[in-house]
């Protein structure tokens, strides 16, 4: 069970597509731009995130230096 409702809705999107792609063997310019865009809702958080821990990282390494 998912327990994040985005996730489970973007996971859901991406499989419909995968699937409707396997099955008729054909890939569409909309299914291939609505998948960069639920990518982008993925990784945009997980950027952001990142960038904050190497923010926090760095401030720990100059306080160690100093």
């Amino acid at each position: 069970m998912c327990r994040d409702s985005w996730r489970c809705f973007i996971g859901n999107n991406l499989n419909q597509i995968s699937k409707r792609m396997n099955a008729t063997g054909n890939v569409y310019a909309a299914d291939i731009k609505q998948v960069k865009e639920l990518m982008k809702k993925v990784w945009d958080p997980q950027k952001s995130m990142l960038s904050k821990l190497s923010l926090c990282n760095n401030a720990i390494v100059l306080q160690n230096i100093s």
